[in-house]
């Protein structure tokens, strides 16, 4: 898995090409996005793995999605979209572990209403 970061006016844009692996990647990816939230005080946040490969099953789906919260990463007032060239029931449950632990996070295979969600 590589990843670029990109500053904009009032968004994050996490760029993630290669292979991602759930949920060992995604704990990396969610530190880099909680200490970027510090750094930069934005509070919007875009996934875009439309050039990766995701390599997850429910057990590892479910994993991702539980992590910021055993961690206890901040959520209030913060917004996150998964980008994603095709949605999968696992990406649905890991949105969903998300939601119900507080989470403001939601999967996208469309840019423009990821953007919108985010606005």
């Amino acid at each position: 898995m590589k990843y670029t970061v990109e500053i904009l006016p009032r968004l994050v844009q996490i760029n993630v090409t290669g292979t991602v692996r759930r949920p060992q990647d995604s704990l990396k990816l969610q530190e880099i996005s909680d200490a970027l939230f510090d750094q930069h005080d934005i509070t919007r946040h875009l996934f875009d793995f439309l050039d990766a490969e995701i390599l997850s099953d429910d057990s590892s789906s479910y994993d991702a999605g539980a992590a910021p919260a055993i961690r206890g990463f901040e959520h209030e007032g913060r917004r996150v979209a998964l980008l994603y060239r095709e949605i999968t029931a696992q990406d649905r449950m890991m949105e969903r572990v998300l939601n119900e632990y507080g989470y403001q996070v939601k999967v996208f295979d469309d840019s423009d209403d990821a953007l919108e969600w985010l606005k």
